[in-house]
């Protein structure tokens, strides 16, 4: 563990591809990294700057030359020493798995990759992270720098006048300046006022919530759906042995619907389960292995989620009304 500690340690330092890889699954809290989840963390465009083997280059988007990044996991020869001590356990050219607890103690050791991952995950988690947050950690700029190089697909590093770190990089490529990594930490670090390191603003949606349908309306969309099939369909509908949300009936067939937003799960498929005719329950996708389980499968189920779905296209509902109404009448 001490030597793949070292090892990661230099990868960070140099920011290889690699080194994406093997923090990318710690920060997004996930074993399994694909191609798609490399490529999203690591977006470039031509205007795009990145530090590789101590020095900056241009990456391009598309191209897959030397020095650039690759979109192969197979190419990456530091993947294939982490897997000889366990750490990696599939490498595929679109996914690797990592186990995860082992990779959790590799970084623990690695003090700068523990602190990449803990400023990326507080970036992510919060939009945003300041410099003053973390106490001034020791290496704390060249965490920032090197969490937004690693990960220039989704971090920005915006710096106490305003604007992003690219255009330090660029005036420092124009200079031709030496050891130009060492000379943007001197350059940041000299600067008076707070980084930023912030998740890339097309890359924050805005949260969506959708809200269930209450009782009553999922058991008037049920009226109306089951009248675009063909049946004919009741709200309350009242039996000996209970009053069911909604009945559909149509020729020999029978359809009995328990609308479960609320209430006393295993009331309801008692109730079911005396029906002559087709049991049907309805209720959160959640809670499907529990209705199997206590309906021994004999309850047929229905989730609300499917009908939201369904209900998000109700014009199309009345072109089915037409065309069954043409063919059961």
């Amino acid at each position: 563990m001490e030597h793949l500690s070292e090892y990661l340690n230099e990868q960070v330092r140099r920011l290889t591809a690699a080194a994406r890889v093997l923090l990318l699954p710690l920060i997004l809290g996930k074993p399994k990294v694909t191609i798609e989840d490399y490529e999203r963390a690591c977006t470039f465009s031509p205007r795009v700057l990145t530090i590789q083997y101590n020095r900056i280059v241009s990456a391009v988007l598309g191209k897959r030359r030397e020095h650039e990044l690759t979109c192969d996991f197979n190419s990456m020869p530091p993947l294939r020493e982490f897997r000889k001590a366990g750490v990696v356990l599939t490498i595929g050219s679109d996914y690797v798995e990592f186990d995860l607890g082992k990779l959790v103690q590799v970084a623990k050791d690695t003090r700068l990759a523990k602190l990449v991952v803990a400023i990326a995950r507080e970036a992510l988690h919060h939009k945003r992270a300041l410099s003053s947050s973390f106490e001034l950690f020791e290496d704390h700029v060249f965490a920032f720098v090197a969490a937004r190089m690693l990960f220039t697909g989704l971090f920005m590093l915006i710096l106490p006048d305003g604007s992003e770190v690219n255009g330090l990089l660029e005036q420092m490529r124009e200079e031709k300046q030496e050891r130009l990594v060492e000379r943007l930490m001197t350059a940041i670090s000299e600067l008076e006022g707070e980084l930023v390191l912030v998740l890339r603003p097309e890359l924050i949606k805005p949260e969506v919530r959708e809200e269930t349908p209450s009782h009553e309306e999922i058991k008037k969309f049920l009226v109306e759906l089951g009248r675009a099939l063909g049946f004919s369909a009741t709200e309350d509908f009242r039996t000996p042995v209970g009053t069911f949300d909604v009945y559909w009936e149509r020729g020999g067939t029978r359809v009995f619907f328990e609308v479960q937003v609320k209430g006393e799960l295993r009331a309801a498929l008692f109730k079911l389960e005396k029906v002559d005719g087709i049991p049907v329950i309805v209720a959160d996708a959640g809670l499907r292995r529990k209705v199997e389980e206590l309906s021994r499968g004999h309850v047929r189920f229905v989730s609300i989620q499917q009908l939201c779905r369904v209900m998000k296209h109700r014009d199309a509902l009345r072109l089915i009304a037409d065309v069954t109404r043409r063919v059961f009448h």
